[in-house]
Formats: structure tokens, C-alpha cells, sequence
């Protein structure tokens, strides 16, 4: 399995600011041979739905997406290491595209219980408390900038799950698993199996299947105390053949009524004041995490004449006056196939409208590998050949990318990836454009 594919995998599975899936551009190394999986006792474990236990699952994520703050103590064993913290998060009523956590504080402690640092963002200013070197550090931010990665390995994931659906799981399990206390409070415990299929790298290469086992301990609130989680691939076999996590929640508080405010750091006395910098407060700088691309919003959309399957050559030009969505992909590219359910959607749902969906397939391997596949999954949209060059002159780099360009011919929108809610984002855009006369 390459590198690149391997990380991709990770990041929808483990790394809960992975929207936006996106896979480097270029060719791909060659893939691993699948090993099958085989369960630890030799027996496939049953599977089954409870019917009790998916209404369980269907109040925890109601409940979930009723909270508005939410702060708690966390103690976590994953990969990454035993982690210790406290978390404080304020959520959006209405997640969009971007990263969902902007307005946050969030300290780590060491294994004696001594707190290490803290940062905290109001969502315009950043502050990172260092105990250690006795300092506070601030700086000005901007919109999407993302949290430090020192906090990463203690980000839960299971708040961000609570926000988005994430259509390439599939539950396969859902059963009761009785009671239990956790830190003094009673919860009732729920364990659901979920699948990913993970399409292969190659044409004619068979797919591998990622398995995701999640163990909840909610309390009455239907919040959890307690996650088990552990995520089962090939690929893994350094690692035993899977990666597990333990997140336990101590004196969780939910819709406290904080506001942004709140959490702004104050400086300790004794404390040094200094401004911070990307590298001092460990924060990537926007301008520097990715090529820029070519394409921004308000300006014209680049011209092109592609052919598609037929020979028929289609210009910019020739799509005046309609609403245009260019979908760069690949055939190799796994998130690539994971978004085109969703933009076969935006295609029948615009069918009667003035509205084009094109896929410009690029960087292939293999002249008719593009054809085949839309063939063999049935989608219907535009298919245009051959968009190395307009990738590049975009400055495309990694793959999904998608164009939004409007009546006018001029940039819309742009994405890199198709994340949770990027259908649903296209769709208000479209909608907002025909709109307009």
C-alpha cells in the first residue's frame, strides 16, 4: 500500500479534521497485495443490528448535535502515546466546509497532573500559555487557521463524528453491551462495527475493507464518558494489525452557555508577555501548507477545450449562461472514487436545469481506464479526457479538486477534497446562482 494512500486512509479514519479527503497528484507508488483479515479467535464475530442499540447510536449523535459547548477532562491511551488534558470547545449550530474548531482552549498536563501548556483561540486571536517557560504568547489569526499539532493527538474525534456523516461507513454491528460507571456516573454501553471500503489503487485491483469498532459508555445525558475504539486494516501489521484508543471523559459539562470570550487566556502573575509567530505558537502558516491554486473566487475561470469520450470537444466558452462544476480526478485516486456517488447526485438533481457536472479526468494511467469506470459504476455526467494540462495550469496538486464557476464564467468556488457536507455546500452555491436572473 503507497505512502500517500496509507495517510489518506489514516486521516478519514483516526484524524478528526480530515474533511476534505484529498489524495497527492501524480502517479502512485505500486500497491501492497490485501491480506485478509482474520478475526484474533478464528471465528467471524456476528454481526447484527439491535434495534435498540441503532436508537441508542441515533440519540447519542441527537444529543451530540444539540451541544453547543462542550468541556471535560480527558486521560487517552492511542498510538500516539498516553495523553492528559482538559478540552473546552465551542461548537458551531451549523457546521460549513472548514475546519468546525475555531473557538477552543484546550491544556495538556503531565504525568503527574502538572498542567505543561494551554492554547486558546477566540476564533480571531490565539494564545498559547507555556507554565513551563512561564510566558504567554498571542498573535492574530485568521479564518480556518487550524489548531496547533500539539493538540491533535488529544482532539475528540468523537465530537467531530457527532457533527458530520461520513457516507463511506457503513454499520455493519450494532449491539448492547449492558451497564457500567465510569468516574461515578452510570452509563449504558453500546458497541457498533463499521465498515469502509477502500477502493483499490489500479484498475481491476479488488478493494480492501477498513473496520472500525467504536464502544460507547453513555451517560444519561447520552454523552460518552468512555470511547473504545479500534480500527482494523490491511497495512497495519506493524502495529499488531490494528490501532486502538481508550478516551475516558472526566466531569463532562455540556451547554454551559460559554461564548468566544470566555476564552481568552489571562496572564498569570509572574508571566512574560510575547508576540507569537506560526512556529512558536506550533501552528502551520496558511500561505505555506499548499500551493495556492490558480482559481480564485470572482475571476474568470480558465478557458479549455477538452474532448470527451466521443471526440465531441467541449470549451468554456460553449457553457455561457450555465452553472459548471469541473471535478478534477483519477482513477488511482481512492478519495477521488469515494466523491463521485455524491457528484452523480449533483448531476441528476440539476438535470433539468442549467447546469453542467464534469469530470476532468487527469494524471491517468492508462488512456481508457476513465471510461471503464464511469461505464461499469453508471455515472452519467460529463466525462472530459485528457486535463493534465489544465490541472496544471490550475495548480492543481492534489486530487479531488473541484471548480465551481458561475453563469458569468467566473469562479464560484473552489475545493480541495469531498468532505462531509461538500455536497450539500455545491448544491446551496448552484442553487444560489440559478437564483439570480
Amino acid at each position: 500500500m503507497s505512502i500517500v494512500r496509507k495517510a489518506c486512509i489514516l486521516a478519514v479514519a483516526m484524524v478528526p479534521a480530515a474533511w476534505s479527503l484529498a489524495q497527492d497528484a501524480g502517479k502512485p507508488a505500486a500497491a501492497e497485495p490485501a491480506k485478509a483479515e482474520q478475526p484474533a479467535n478464528g471465528k467471524a464475530e456476528e454481526r447484527r443490528i439491535e434495534p435498540a442499540a441503532q436508537k441508542m447510536l441515533d440519540e447519542a449523535k441527537s444529543a451530540l448535535k444539540k451541544v453547543r459547548d462542550i468541556s471535560f477532562g480527558l486521560v487517552q491511551t492511542s498510538p500516539m502515546g498516553d495523553s492528559k488534558g482538559s478540552i473546552t470547545l465551542l461548537l458551531p449550530e451549523k457546521p460549513g466546509m472548514g475546519f468546525p474548531l475555531s473557538v477552543y482552549r484546550i491544556g495538556t498536563v503531565d504525568g503527574a497532573g502538572k498542567a505543561t501548556k494551554e492554547w486558546s483561540s477566540d476564533g480571531k486571536k490565539m494564545w498559547l500559555v507555556d507554565h513551563g517557560a512561564k510566558k504567554v504568547l498571542s498573535m492574530e489569526i485568521g479564518e480556518g487557521t487550524m489548531p496547533p499539532e500539539d493538540v491533535w493527538p488529544i482532539l475528540p474525534q468523537w465530537v467531530f463524528e457527532g457533527m458530520f456523516e461520513n457516507p463511506m461507513m457503513k454499520t455493519v454491528s450494532a449491539t448492547l453491551e449492558g451497564e457500567s460507571e465510569v468516574g461515578g456516573v452510570k452509563c449504558r454501553v453500546v458497541k457498533q462495527v463499521q465498515e469502509m471500503e477502500i477502493p483499490g489503487e489500479e484498475e481491476g485491483e479488488k478493494p480492501t475493507t477498513m473496520t472500525m469498532t467504536t464502544t460507547r459508555h453513555l451517560g444519561e445525558d447520552m454523552l460518552p464518558r468512555k470511547i473504545e475504539s479500534s480500527m482494523k486494516m490491511p497495512g497495519l501489521e506493524m502495529m499488531g494489525g490494528e490501532m486502538k484508543t481508550v478516551s475516558e471523559m472526566k466531569d463532562l459539562k455540556a451547554n454551559a452557555g460559554l461564548k468566544a470570550s470566555d476564552m481568552a487566556a489571562k496572564t498569570p502573575e509572574g508571566y512574560a508577555e510575547e508576540k507569537g509567530t506560526y512556529e512558536s505558537m506550533g501552528i502551520q502558516d496558511p500561505e505555506q501548507s499548499a500551493p495556492k491554486l490558480k482559481a480564485e473566487v470572482g475571476q474568470p475561470a480558465l478557458a479549455f477545450a477538452l474532448k470527451d469520450p466521443k471526440g465531441n470537444e467541449v470549451t468554456l466558452e460553449s457553457l455561457k449562461g450555465r452553472v459548471v462544476l469541473l471535478d478534477f480526478w483519477a482513477t488511482w485516486c481512492g478519495p477521488c472514487k469515494a466523491a463521485m456517488p455524491a457528484i452523480q447526485k449533483l448531476h441528476e438533481k440539476y438535470a433539468d436545469k442549467p447546469v453542467t457536472i464534469i469530470g476532468v479526468n487527469c494524471w491517468e494511467q492508462k488512456d481508457d481506464a476513465a471510461i471503464k469506470y464511469m461505464e461499469k459504476q453508471k455515472f452519467t455526467y460529463t466525462l472530459l479526457l485528457k486535463g493534465d494540462d489544465l490541472a496544471k495550469e490550475y495548480g492543481i496538486s492534489g486530487i479531488p479538486t473541484l471548480i465551481l464557476i458561475d453563469k458569468e464564467g467566473k469562479v464560484l468556488h473552489t475545493g480541495v477534497g469531498f468532505g462531509p457536507g461538500e455536497e450539500e455546500h455545491l448544491a446551496e452555491l448552484i442553487d444560489k446562482e440559478l437564483s439570480k436572473k
